[in-house]
């Protein structure tokens, strides 16, 4: 019976641990897909494709959104992977059949001494992570608050002007022409008419 019982336990704990494997490959993996995203949006803000204040307003807001999801979902994968972990302390606390692996690790990483002089040093990856993605997240409002406020400058103010003047004046020569054009056609009908008429004349006496 107790065999039973330890065999039980054992796959309860196989069970927890490939679960916790499990939970703990997605957050890694989900950091990845919101890190491309977002230096995918950087480097489509920093090309010449996108050359609308309005274009850059919208990359900037639709970052700042994704940034913030990345950072719930960080925090959600966090708390599925520390339940998991909670479990299998749990199964290992309470079961002498069952080594005490997770712990003894837990024990090690906490014994371990990380370089102080680093900022950070004493975070966890998972910690590490949630402040990049808050960093992020702020950096596209500042982005956006830049953009938003900025103002042209002098220069590139001349020379749209400049641009819109050549144009006005090519607009305006372009017109002339076919004002010219068709004056001139006008002129030769009725050049031709005034000729034809003394033959019509001639004719009918």
């Amino acid at each position: 019976m107790s065999s039973n019982k330890n065999d039980n336990i054992l796959e309860y704990y196989k069970i927890a641990v490939e679960l916790h494997n499990t939970e703990s490959q997605r957050y890694w993996d989900r950091n990845n897909v919101f890190i491309l995203i977002n230096g995918g949006f950087l480097a489509l803000l920093g090309t010449d494709i996108i050359i609308g204040k309005i274009d850059r307003l919208v990359i900037c807001c639709i970052g700042a959104i994704t940034a913030y999801m990345w950072i719930l979902i960080l925090r959600q994968g966090k708390d599925l992977i520390e339940r998991w972990r909670k479990v299998i302390h749990k199964i290992e606390n309470e079961n002498d059949s069952v080594e005490n692996v997770f712990q003894t690790a837990d024990k090690l990483s906490s014994e371990g001494k990380p370089l102080s002089i680093l900022p950070l040093s004493k975070l966890p990856a998972s910690g590490i992570m949630k402040c990049a993605a808050i960093m992020v997240c702020v950096g596209w409002l500042i982005a956006f608050s830049g953009i938003f406020f900025y103002s042209e400058p002098e220069v590139k103010k001349n020379e749209s002007a400049i641009v819109n003047s050549t144009y006005n004046q090519e607009k305006c020569k372009s017109k002339r022409i076919t004002e010219q054009a068709k004056n001139d056609e006008s002129s030769s009908t009725k050049n031709t008419i005034i000729r034809a008429e003394p033959k019509l004349g001639r004719r009918s006496s």
